[in-house]
């Protein structure tokens, strides 16, 4: 964005005011971009985020957003707080807020292939297994994410999103190769995530999204897996939101075609429940081919499958 800017000010500046008015008009974005450009910026499966704003919490902590905005982080081992961050709170407004009543995707670019539908009926729980693609792509720089999700996305509130998802990984963020673990995006400005855990080419994973329907409402986000074992999970209040939107995604940081899955990741029996249990009508839909020849393929109501490149037809 700052090096777009700065080619629009420099190429139109000799033609007049208007350019000048332009610039000034941007001059509190130009600012606050700057701030962030100069701090270490992570990759998330929800866009890219402040180092200081990603925090890591213990496996079955449960988390609360605070009257003054910090974060608490229960456990049995021990509770903290995460203290409200300025930074943070402005930059989660600047990439998911202004999501809201639009394309979701739009303002996400790193959202490479996905499927995805709005429901009319509040959503509660929402389960998978993936089936990780038994290969293993050049490794190069890349970095990419696989998940369902659910999002507030028409409410009042701020929009955040809960993600068990699977990575792929060369770019040193994680271990190499494949792993997992639980995200949720953004209580008070943070980005959390669970334990990671590693996991092998060829895997099943089964991944859930639990919401409780007491006046305490929590949401559980989660992996492990087929047999429970490398169980990964963490819980946070829902302080009333209400899942409005699912998806099933790649997103995707840093790779060429050759450095992305050509055999597809499957989301394998896909089930959304409402408050009573009842399963959720999912009409998936897609975006058209994407980079590398990639895309989404609809199988079924329950089952959509995702290629990185070269996608069949």
């Amino acid at each position: 964005k700052l090096q777009f800017l700065y080619f629009i000010g420099t190429r139109y500046f000799k033609k007049g005011t208007k350019t000048l008015l332009i610039i000034i008009s941007m001059n509190s974005l130009l600012l606050l971009s700057s701030a962030f450009a100069a701090q270490e910026m992570v990759k998330t499966p929800h866009g890219l985020r402040l180092a200081k704003c990603v925090h890591t919490v213990p496996n079955g902590a449960i988390v609360e957003e605070q009257v003054d905005g910090s974060t608490l982080v229960s456990h049995p081992k021990g509770s903290y707080r995460i203290e409200r961050d300025e930074d943070c709170v402005q930059e989660v407004q600047t990439t998911l807020t202004k999501r809201r009543r639009s394309q979701p995707i739009k303002n996400l670019k790193t959202w490479e292939d996905y499927a995805s539908f709005a429901s009319t009926a509040p959503m509660y729980n929402f389960t998978s297994t993936y089936g990780v693609p038994n290969e293993e792509p050049t490794h190069g720089s890349q970095l990419l994410y696989y998940f369902i999700g659910f999002e507030n996305l028409h409410e009042k509130t701020d929009v955040t999103i809960v993600q068990p998802v699977v990575n792929y990984d060369y770019s040193g963020q994680y271990p190499d190769g494949w792993s997992m673990e639980p995200w949720n995006c953004c209580p008070s400005g943070q980005s959390l995530k669970g334990e990671n855990k590693k996991i092998s080419a060829g895997d099943d994973v089964f991944t859930w999204i639990y919401t409780s329907k007491d006046a305490d409402s929590t949401v559980t986000i989660g992996l492990s897996a087929t047999d429970g074992s490398d169980l990964t999970q963490f819980s946070v209040k829902t302080n009333k939101r209400v899942w409005d939107w699912a998806s099933a995604t790649l997103e995707d940081y840093s790779s060429t075609c050759d450095e992305k899955n050509a055999k597809p990741f499957d989301f394998n029996k896909m089930v959304i429940t409402d408050s009573k249990g009842s399963p959720v009508d999912m009409p998936w839909k897609t975006i058209n081919q994407t980079a590398c020849k990639g895309g989404a393929i609809v199988n079924s109501e329950t089952s959509v499958s995702i290629y990185g490149k070269d996608m069949p037809h």
